[in-house]
């Protein structure tokens, strides 16, 4: 498990992620796990819709930008249910997205949501895994869910209760930056 991972609502930082998740956007590699109809490719259009997640934050929108030692190298989103993050592909494999994914989930539990859902491109094994590992469940196939590039398979994927292991039971605080 990582240390030091922080989710940052603070302005510069989610300035800072919004500014990176738009170059992992168009890495060949991360591109490919991404959920097709998230791909926007006009820089200004993609700013401005995460701009507005920011600007409207409540329980049921939420935007973090994922710190690691001291630099953002993630971002997650929460809108009306569903749970996102991408990550550049220099953090794969690192552990940190798990302990973000982890802190963010028992947040969002903590505000009362009665469960959490991610949509995953069935073609994506490690996203399904990760999510899997995380506490998430398969809970069906949303055939031909994704229409962008020709229509692809999307795993849908829930969780119902806080992940608390490893976070709950923990002795150093959890540092959630406002």
């Amino acid at each position: 498990m990582s240390e030091g991972v922080v989710l940052s609502t603070e302005k510069v930082e989610i300035a800072e992620a919004i500014t990176e998740a738009w170059k992992w956007w168009h890495d060949p590699k991360v591109a490919k796990s991404l959920l097709d109809d998230n791909f926007v490719d006009d820089r200004e259009t993609f700013t401005k819709a995460f701009a507005t997640l920011y600007r409207n934050q409540s329980p049921q929108m939420r935007i973090w930008a994922v710190k690691y030692g001291d630099k953002v190298s993630g971002i997650i989103w929460y809108v009306n249910g569903a749970l996102s993050i991408v990550t550049g592909k220099d953090g794969w494999k690192q552990g940190f997205a798990s302990e973000a994914i982890k802190i963010a989930v028992n947040e969002i539990f903590s505000e009362g949501a009665p469960r959490i859902t991610a949509f995953v491109p069935k073609h994506n094994k490690v996203g399904k895994k990760f999510f899997e590992k995380n506490g998430f469940k398969v809970e069906g196939v949303i055939r031909k869910g994704s229409m962008f590039d020709g229509p692809k398979d999307i795993y849908l994927m829930g969780i119902i209760e806080p992940v608390v292991e490893n976070i709950m039971h923990r002795e150093e605080p959890i540092e959630i930056e406002t």
